[in-house]
């Protein structure tokens, strides 16, 4: 930018032009009474003050507008690398957690593709190995009573003694008193 460089005041009593009166411009001479006015010619854009800013100040300005623009452009960089680092980690643990069913996965294929496995699902769908005698409950049928033959709450040759608590409690305590 071009800078004017300010001369001193001058301590004439001649009256300021509006230009003078903001740091720029030159005395005015008083018309003389017997010379036909002159018109000034236009005023010049650099002479002018814009709305109370000179140079100085449009430039101080500018550079403030500049360098806040330069800290809004670096902020927004910085935001996006620290989404693209969130983006980075979500994706790793994704990756590790689908890697890890993957593993789970590859054991399961390989546990039913063994024979016992295979051998157990067939009998599921009635397909037994010789000797075997294939039967199937109806959709539908009730449950098995608790003391049902064969089932786990009933032992082969067992009898039922019944007792009182206390009776109860001290053979635990002491064992069976009548060996048997």
């Amino acid at each position: 930018m071009i800078r004017e460089h300010r001369r001193p005041r001058e301590s004439s009593g001649s009256p300021l032009t509006p230009d003078r009166a903001f740091g720029g411009g030159r005395p005015v001479e008083p018309p003389a009474q017997d010379a036909p006015e002159v018109a000034q010619g236009p005023a010049q854009l650099p002479s002018l003050p814009l709305a109370g800013f000179d140079r100085r100040r449009l430039a101080w300005i500018l550079a403030a507008a500049v360098a806040a623009w330069i800290l809004f452009t670096f902020a927004r960089q910085v935001s996006e690398a620290a989404d693209a680092t969130a983006r980075a980690e979500r994706a790793r643990s994704a990756n590790a957690t689908l890697a890890e069913e993957l593993d789970r996965l590859r054991a399961e294929l390989q546990l039913i593709q063994e024979p016992r496995y295979v051998a157990l699902q067939a009998r599921a769908y009635g397909v037994g190995g010789r000797g075997e005698r294939q039967f199937t409950l109806q959709a539908g049928a009730p449950s098995l009573p608790p003391d049902a033959p064969g089932s786990a709450s009933t032992r082969i040759g067992h009898r039922d003694v019944s007792r009182t608590p206390l009776e109860g409690w001290l053979q635990l305590l002491f064992g069976s008193s009548s060996g048997g």
